[in-house]
């Protein structure tokens, strides 16, 4: 476990990024799938692997800390993460294969409570399991007491009442839709978020990267699915998570190294695509969230899986990185 000072063979677009650096290395190979960030400057990662929820504590002083916040019985991965209340996280476990398909059946949503001053204190309770969705990847708290899912396998994103532990489908169309016909990673529907009235969302076979508005209460659609960015036209390769900026525009994850992958991309509403950050410590980049801290909302934080090497094996450890974001690419 290091904090790595260089920034390797970054390529930054001076427009958009002032500052990239990883915060956390853990060993090689962890695999981190997704981040969320709290008030106090601390940073949440969940892992591929383990079914792990690790805090990270940033030091102006000190190299950065990790502690271990929750481990989930009968799983092996945690992957989507979103905060629900403040200091109130939901996230979601399961059953991975080495390729990284869904075990059917074996998800389940849980809260991890760090209202508390101390991390190891946390309160880990079941919200509810969720047997009839296939592979939750993307999380989003629409209010207090409903999370939207995004189920990659299935290709559709599922609204659940974490009160009653009701579920049902809100969101179908062709482009959340997955593809086992063409690929070795069919996953469809990726990463979700909510913003200012849309659900936007990725969808990593198709290559694209949407959007679409719904009714705050029901989650269904009340306006037209719209693609932002597809790979064809803006190099988009394999779209993962991402964050979303106030004026819309996106800082888009793609972890994989070839074509135009290990990136940190900007995409704006007019679909133009930016490459803020490839290579480097940002290689297998799974996830991006804005800091929430004071004096830290122009950085996106991101989570890593390492990247891979030529030969398929990990470059590095998962990382926690940070960009620090310039000018018009700054979200305040």
């Amino acid at each position: 476990m290091k904090v790595l000072s260089d920034l390797f063979s970054l390529f930054i677009a001076t427009t958009l990024a002032a500052d990239v650096r990883t915060v956390y290395e853990f060993p090689k190979p962890t695999w981190l799938e997704n981040i969320d960030t709290m008030r106090n400057g601390s940073l949440l990662v969940t892992s591929i692997g383990v079914a792990e929820v690790h805090m990270i504590t940033p030091s102006p002083h000190k190299n950065a800390t990790s502690s271990l916040v929750a481990s989930f019985p009968n799983a092996n991965a945690v992957l989507g993460i979103t905060e629900l209340t403040e200091n109130v996280f939901a996230v979601a476990a399961g059953n991975m294969t080495p390729t990284n398909s869904p075990i059917t059946g074996s998800f389940a949503i849980w809260s991890i409570d760090l209202t508390c001053k101390d991390s190891s204190a946390a309160k880990v309770h079941k919200i509810a399991d969720i047997p009839k969705v296939d592979m939750v990847n993307g999380l989003e708290a629409l209010n207090p007491h409903t999370l939207l899912l995004a189920d990659s396998w299935a290709g559709n994103i599922v609204k659940l009442d974490t009160k009653t532990g009701a579920t049902e489908v809100t969101l179908s169309h062709p482009t959340l839709l997955a593809n086992f016909s063409v690929s070795a990673l069919p996953l469809g529907v990726n990463g979700l978020k909510v913003h200012d009235g849309y659900v936007y969302y990725s969808n990593t076979v198709q290559h694209l990267l949407g959007r679409v508005r719904i009714n705050p209460s029901s989650a269904r659609a009340i306006g037209p699915f719209t693609t932002l960015a597809t790979g064809a036209a803006n190099n988009i390769s394999v779209p993962d998570d991402f964050a979303v900026a106030k004026d819309g525009s996106v800082y888009l994850c793609g972890p994989l190294a070839t074509p135009d992958g290990d990136t940190l991309q900007h995409v704006g509403l007019d679909g133009k695509v930016v490459t803020v950050a490839q290579g480097g410590v940002v290689a297998g980049t799974t996830a991006a969230r804005f800091g929430k801290a004071r004096g830290d909302k122009g950085v996106v934080y991101l989570s890593t899986m390492g990247g891979f090497a030529a030969d398929g094996s990990r470059l590095a450890g998962g990382r926690v990185v940070s960009v620090t974001l310039d000018g018009a690419g700054k979200e305040l």
